[in-house]
């Protein structure tokens, strides 16, 4: 991992429903045939500003935390020993990510710093951690059907012992604000 690139994980504390997980599993049941059993949903974030340990901790636990629902954990992937497999929905390059620019600016408005704000380098993804080990084209058609759109979302899957992050780079990919437009302007001349 990049020596300024962090991540901050939000789970839900032990004994939290787990909503979101529980309508994952049973979508996938009901539309895709697949029996994930349980399944633990997580927000993820990748934090691209050098900060030190207990900046990065009290950005996480006065910004982004909800105290009374949420975990914690600073750069790892923590979860639970019963589950298997995992699914990281993140935004492809170029998408505009608004809850990853929220957060940017929530971090320079916490530390009362100027910042970068022209480059996003805060990222927001999701991260699915899946009781059963299926497949992997059954985890990427789980994410590609229900959990994201390809055309927006680049989707690692696979076992949970080998999880694969992913994060656009800072400036990449096209500007979102300018690519609608010019296919306006292809498609009015044609």
């Amino acid at each position: 991992m990049d020596a300024t690139q962090r991540t901050i994980q939000l789970l839900l504390k032990p004994g939290q429903h787990d909503g979101e997980g529980q309508r994952v599993a049973e979508a996938a049941h009901r539309h895709l045939g697949l029996t994930t059993g349980r399944v633990q949903s997580t927000a993820l974030y990748t934090v691209r500003y050098p900060l030190a340990g207990e900046q990065l901790r009290d950005f996480a636990t006065h910004c982004l935390q909800d105290p009374v629902l949420h975990d914690v954990a600073l750069d790892e992937f923590r979860h639970g020993a019963e589950y298997k497999s995992y699914i990281l929905v993140a935004k492809l390059p170029g998408v505009t990510d608004d809850e990853g620019i929220s957060a940017q600016n929530a971090l320079g408005d916490f530390l009362n710093q100027p910042l970068d704000t022209h480059t996003q380098h805060i990222f927001s993804k999701r991260l699915y951690f899946l009781e059963h080990e299926l497949p992997e084209s059954s985890l990427r058609r789980l994410a590609e059907d229900l959990l994201g759109n390809k055309m927006i979302n680049r989707f690692e899957v696979g076992p949970i012992a080998q999880i694969r992050d992913y994060t656009p780079r800072p400036g990449g990919g096209p500007n979102l604000l300018r690519t609608p437009c010019r296919w306006l302007a292809f498609r009015m001349r044609s």
